[in-house]
């Protein structure tokens, strides 16, 4: 279940407003304006118009690196954060939001201290996914890809990483929002445990399935929260049809994690912290 809690960590713009703005400022766009901020020589105008943004080049390389991260641009995100003070990360909103391990999937909402930055959590990622490319057969890669892309997607642990606000009401069929990108849905996610699936340590395809669960439990989210009930249904019977279209549609990857991986240790441990998992097996 995804907490419920909302946090604007600007303090200077709606939080309607900021998500437009981080949805559609291009990288491009945003180097353009860096580019006008490293003036070698401004004019007063320039300095003028600097001064009244309100933005320092802290702000643009973090913003830089937060749309890098959304396009999966690792490389470029990598630069960016590495153009930003070190001090910045030590500072709110980054104490407290982004205090979880973005490269571990945890079964039963458990916390695991995070020991990244920005910085390093997008230089592992272009790390492993230069790896990955070069050699498909590194599962153990892909499956660190699929964390890593997962958590910075709205169901998350590092959403962070990508946007400055999060709302557990801001899905919903009374919004106004594309919610069929990788931020919502971890469809890029999903096919990076697709690829560690296929691994030959049973242990870390059991792993990969146990994360795409994940998935396909946010695609669910979305679908569930996005969804009116017919005017002539009760709210009862919507509910049920709801839970029997999860069962039905969103359960792929409980029933490998069950039927080709049940003598794994990696099972057995989801099976005593994963109620979710533990009544699917259960046949609930």
């Amino acid at each position: 279940m995804l907490t419920t809690y909302q946090v604007n960590t600007t303090g200077f713009q709606s939080q309607t407003d900021q998500f437009e703005i981080e949805d559609t400022t291009s990288s491009a766009t945003i180097n353009n304006v860096i580019t006008y901020f490293s003036k070698p020589n401004p004019t007063d105008f320039d300095k003028r118009l600097i001064k009244l943004s309100g933005f320092s080049k802290d702000d643009l390389y973090t913003l830089l690196g937060r749309r890098a991260l959304s396009e999966h641009s690792f490389a470029l995100a990598e630069e960016a954060f590495g153009k930003v003070n070190s001090k910045k990360w030590k500072e709110e909103p980054w104490k407290t939001f982004f205090n979880e391990d973005p490269f571990y999937i945890a079964a039963d909402n458990s916390e695991t201290p995070n020991t990244y930055t920005p910085y390093t959590f997008a230089k592992k990622m272009a790390d492993l996914e230069k790896r990955f490319r070069q050699n498909p057969n590194d599962k153990e890669s892909a499956y660190l890809l699929g964390c890593g892309t997962f958590n910075i997607t709205y169901s998350g642990n590092s959403w962070l990483l990508v946007k400055r606000g999060w709302s557990g009401a801001e899905v919903s069929s009374y919004m106004h929002r594309n919610y069929s990108t990788e931020y919502y849905m971890a469809e890029k996610s999903r096919q990076y445990f697709d690829e560690a699936i296929k691994s030959t340590d049973p242990e870390l395809s059991a792993k990969a399935c146990f994360g795409a669960s994940k998935c396909e439990a946010t695609a669910f989210f979305v679908y569930r929260n996005t969804k009116d009930p017919d005017p002539k249904e009760e709210y009862g019977l919507f509910e049920k049809r709801m839970s029997q279209e999860e069962k039905q549609k969103y359960r792929h990857y409980f029933g490998i994690l069950k039927t080709r991986y049940q003598n794994t240790r990696f099972q057995q441990e989801i099976l005593r912290e994963c109620g979710l998992y533990h009544d699917f097996v259960a046949g609930k």
